[in-house]
């Protein structure tokens, strides 16, 4: 502008000087003039105006961050940073404080200033819009602060009381901790001393019986009420019924403290509890140990007695010789193995058995009430045993040298021998194969099928056993049929081709079990020089001619 009015004035100027006729502007110069002053001016107020804004904008920021900052270090929502403690309210109050004392009166200054430039500079400018609108959100939102900050502070004030109330209570729940700790520690102790197992036992006089009620009736009187007393109900009163409190304080360390003493009482009612069942089961533990003792005597004299009345019919002697063992293998099946009668002595001695595991359970091994023991019944058991199946030997001996009196005596004898001797598992039973190792041990010429066939008739009730006394009948038969003391000794001289047989020679031609009898019957002789230094002895003889004399005497 300036220099397009340079050149109009110059140009005028020239044509005056050189008189000529000076043009007519329009508009006028001096109208461009007036326009040229008028644009200065207004170029002036917005650069006033623009600066004015700047400076507003500038306060504006500085508003908006003081209210973001005064919401996050007192939030709107409470329960985000709560009061833990006295010490955090009083130090919320501090900054609240601070906040109304200080901070309220210069950014109010700052909000007042704002608004007066707006009001008197910014009123009316287009440009200024959107931070004059600005301006109107920030003073809504510095006046909520205000009004929520007030509102807070008195609450804070109440939190502050409250807190120190709580502080208050805390430390008397610690008190009470402390109290009851010492007190729980001294139960404890007064809780174990209450040992079952420490009490001496003394059975003759039923002490163990009588001490344990007390302890149980003194426990129940004494220690249990006393733990419900001084401990349980305390912690109700005195300290669970301060969680609601500590709840609304947010005192969450207390709560986890108040939380792991309550288990603690837990543990000790837990443990009362349990030394009053242990008491209950000692006491009733000490009862039955009485009651089976007492039965365990009674059983004992009724088996005692029994057992002395089968010895007796034992060694009776009445009737015949057949009904005797008759009578003894009666007596053998029902007094020994039938159990279908308590009154039995098998069904008397597993009674005794099962109340002596009840004892031993119980840790019972002395018995006031008698001088049997479960050791003494049983060899009275295992006697009556023994005695039953020797007569039952002795009886068939006897009626086997009655019936079979055309064999000797030590004929008879070797039978008996034998047969014992192949009844491998001591049943006094031969199996079928026991059978056929006896006969080939007494020296019958006998096939194996033969002895397969002479079994099955033997063996009447199927059983596939045979007795001593039908193997008895058995022999004197093959005995007196032609089984000869000459042709026992033919058959040795035939296997031996010599006048005496070699244990190879025997292993050639008979089982183990019958080599085992035979060397064992059969006399070795000397050994010759040849054999002197010869350790093995299955190169030994041995006289067979003997062991024949001796079979048939």
């Amino acid at each position: 502008m300036s220099s397009s009015v340079g050149v109009m004035g110059r140009w005028v100027a020239s044509c005056k000087n050189n008189h000529r006729d000076v043009p007519t502007l329009t508009p006028s110069f001096d109208s461009i003039a007036q326009l040229r002053k008028q644009l200065q001016e207004v170029e002036v107020q917005y650069e006033t105006a623009y600066a004015i804004l700047n400076a507003v904008l500038l306060d504006l920021t500085k508003l908006e961050t003081w209210l973001d900052k005064v919401n996050v270090d007192f939030p709107q929502d409470e329960s985000i940073q709560p009061c833990t403690n006295s010490a955090d309210a009083e130090q919320a109050l501090e900054g609240l404080r601070f906040f109304h004392e200080v901070e309220v009166g210069r950014y109010q200054q700052l909000l007042t200033r704002v608004h007066l430039a707006v009001e008197t500079k910014l009123a009316g400018q287009t440009t200024a819009a959107s931070a004059i609108a600005r301006v109107n959100a920030t003073q809504i939102a510095f006046t909520a602060t205000l009004d929520r900050m007030q509102g807070l502070q008195v609450r804070m004030k109440d939190t502050l009381e409250f807190q120190r109330h709580v502080d208050g209570v805390v430390k008397a729940m610690r008190l009470t901790t402390q109290t009851l700790k010492n007190d729980m520690e001294l139960l404890d102790e007064t809780i174990d001393a209450q040992n079952v197992h420490a009490i001496v036992l003394d059975d003759s006089t039923g002490d163990e019986e009588a001490a344990l009620v007390a302890m149980k009736a003194a426990f129940e009187a004494d220690v249990a009420p006393l733990v419900e007393s001084t401990v349980v109900s305390v912690f109700a009163a005195e300290l669970e019924s301060k969680r609601e409190t500590l709840e609304r304080a947010h005192r969450g360390t207390e709560l986890l403290a108040l939380d792991a003493f309550g288990r603690r009482v837990d543990v000790l009612k837990a443990k009362v509890d349990a030394k009053l069942a242990e008491l209950n089961q000692a006491v009733i533990d000490a009862q039955r140990r009485v009651s089976l003792s007492v039965e365990f005597a009674k059983v004992a004299t009724k088996m005692v007695e029994l057992a002395a009345g089968i010895s007796t019919q034992i060694n009776a002697a009445d009737g015949s010789l057949d009904e005797q063992l008759a009578a003894l293998e009666s007596l053998d099946a029902l007094q020994m193995h039938s159990k279908d009668d308590p009154t039995h002595l098998c069904s008397v001695m597993d009674e005794l058995e099962g109340v002596n595991e009840s004892l031993e359970s119980l840790r019972v091994f002395t018995n006031p009430h008698t001088t049997e023991t479960i050791q003494s019944c049983r060899a009275t058991f295992a006697s009556l045993q023994q005695a039953l199946m020797e007569r039952q030997q002795e009886l068939e001996k006897e009626i086997a040298m009655d019936k079979l009196g055309h064999i000797t005596p030590a004929q008879l004898n070797e039978v008996n021998e034998v047969f014992h001797h192949f009844d491998l598992n001591k049943d006094g039973k031969l199996a079928r194969d026991e059978f056929i190792m006896a006969c080939k041990g007494l020296g019958f010429d006998m096939t194996e099928d033969a002895c397969h066939d002479v079994f099955d008739k033997l063996d009447t009730d199927k059983s596939d056993e045979i007795d001593l006394h039908e193997f008895s009948t058995f022999c004197a038969d093959q005995l007196q049929s032609g089984s000869t003391q000459a042709d026992v000794h033919a058959a040795f001289e035939i296997l031996a081709r010599d006048m005496a047989i070699t244990q190879d020679k025997l292993h050639e031609h008979f089982d183990a079990s019958i080599i085992e009898y035979l060397l064992a019957h059969m006399p070795p002789l000397p050994p010759s020089k040849e054999d002197e230094g010869d350790e093995d002895q299955r190169g030994h003889k041995y006289d067979y001619n003997s062991f024949a004399a001796a079979l048939f005497q």
